[in-house]
């Protein structure tokens, strides 16, 4: 499909001997040899780019281009380039994979790339709603293209191809209210913290602070049943092991964009998640997975596929790039769920600058909120949390959304303004709070103290807002 000469990096195959046997790609430049498999090893199209030995690898790199942006992954190429394919034509924007992709609203994002289309939301714009507007308010994190889809996209699970009808008629629609967040949110913060880490020197996602996280109302199908009626042996022997360490099965998902991740099958069953198919009450939107996503509440957005079209259950972890090579922690483990997390978003000086009020959110994915507080410099002072919504949140929203503590609460506090740097914590109604700092964990999943330094900072370096 992507073996084209478009003017780029060529390849070719040679059994080393260093490698026993195994078939490595590799290139010859004037100044410099390097092994091409090196980036091979990491690169997501890994088993596709396997098709490009012997031939141009650069339709490869650019789809999945978020990859080939990285300075590192550049150096490799650099070091690895032959030379240009003779006689091929420069790549063209209709050419381009990215050719396609949707139109974005402006106005409410800071982008960190735009192919893939990365960007997260300003702070004012995500404390504007208790429910993220998902058009023009929920963070986009997409890691290749955007795949053109309509209603005639499909799910294969077991061997079973489900039409968008097939689940309508067989499946009642449900909906919760759910935070969404990317595993790498807060991402300056955790550098702050914990000093440089594996989002250090790779791009633009180094620049991440609070703003790939919302709150939405999903509406969909009920995933641990639909699982339970293509699956029913897998599940009823992972449900009879729910106490045990180990894993059992783990849930394969794979989206149209050829991202591919899994997720232990225990994770899935101990939360409520969706085949989803609504946002707010309205159809979910080309960046945000239509006309079919998962929604896993509780676990990082990474596991969320969007654009889902197959779901299978396995023995083992899935031997896929954003399993064996991203999304791990210090431990090299896969990572799936975050912490309980407080944010501060916006502040206003009041009263000639002697007051400050400060709003933010609050969620924790396992156990209800138990209280938000803010710490002036001297000491902590109680937070007001809003009340948790007892409906659906917009009129075109028909299920009644189901309790689960998976959504954010607002709070607000104002103090007397004595200091520069404010600090928030939050307690869940197990006396479970977050910690001043969290562990680095390669730079994900920072859930460290929320920060605000009402000193101001200067815009950060290369970032845009749309």
């Amino acid at each position: 499909m992507w073996n084209r000469n478009l003017g780029g990096l060529f390849l070719f195959s040679q059994k080393l001997p260093h490698q026993s046997g195994e078939s490595a790609i590799y290139s010859r430049a004037e100044v410099a040899k390097n092994d091409g498999s090196q980036g091979r090893r990491k690169h997501p199209g890994e088993k596709f780019i396997d098709c490009a030995a012997g031939g141009d690898v650069e339709p490869f790199w650019k789809y999945w281009s978020v990859h080939r942006n990285n300075p590192k992954v550049d150096k490799i190429l650099r070091e690895s380039l032959i030379g240009r394919v003779e006689g091929a034509a420069a790549d063209s924007e209709e050419r381009s994979p990215f050719a396609g992709e949707p139109e974005r609203s402006r106005g409410h994002f800071k982008v960190l790339s735009w192919r893939p289309f990365d960007a997260e939301t300003l702070p004012a714009s995500l404390a504007e709603f208790n429910l993220t507007p998902v058009r023009d308010r929920l963070y986009v994190r997409n890691h290749a293209p955007v795949p053109s889809l309509d209603s005639s996209h499909t799910l294969y699970l077991s061997g079973v191809e489900l039409s968008l009808t097939d689940l309508e008629r067989k499946y009642q629609p449900v909906s919760l209210v759910s935070v969404l967040q990317c595993a790498g949110n807060r991402q300056k913060d955790n550098f702050r913290a914990n000093g440089p880490n594996v989002f250090t020197n790779a791009g633009d996602s180094s620049k991440l602070e609070n703003g790939q996280v919302g709150n939405v109302e999903w509406t969909g199908y009920d995933l641990c049943g639909v699982l339970a009626d293509h699956f029913p042996e897998e599940v009823a022997e992972e449900l009879g092991q729910m106490d045990a360490e180990e894993e059992v099965w783990h849930l394969v998902l794979k989206g149209a964009d050829q991202y591919a991740t899994s997720v232990p099958l225990k994770k899935v069953l101990r939360t409520r998640g969706l085949l989803a198919t609504k946002a707010n009450g309205e159809v979910l939107t080309p960046d945000h997975g239509y006309p079919l996503r998962v929604i896993l509440p509780g676990i990082i957005g990474a596991r969320s596929v969007k654009w889902v079209e197959e779901i299978s259950l396995q023995r083992q972890e899935l031997d896929s790039p954003w399993n064996k090579n991203y999304y791990k922690n210090s431990r090299d483990e896969a990572i799936h769920e975050f912490f309980i997390q407080s944010i501060m978003l916006t502040h206003e000086i009041l009263e000639g600058g002697r007051r400050i009020e400060i709003r933010g959110v609050a969620y924790d994915p396992k156990t209800p909120l138990g209280k938000v507080e803010v710490h002036d410099g001297k000491t902590w002072h109680l937070a007001k949390m809003e009340d948790m919504p007892a409906s659906g949140p917009t009129p075109t929203s028909t299920p009644t959304p189901t309790p689960t503590p998976y959504g954010w609460r607002r709070w607000s506090i104002v103090l007397d303004h004595e200091s520069r740097v404010y600090k928030s914590r939050a307690t869940n109604q197990k006396g479970e709070s977050q910690p001043e700092v969290s562990a680095k964990e390669n730079g994900y999943i920072y859930n460290g103290y929320g920060m605000l330094d009402v000193g101001g900072e200067a815009p950060i370096a290369g970032s845009e807002t749309i």
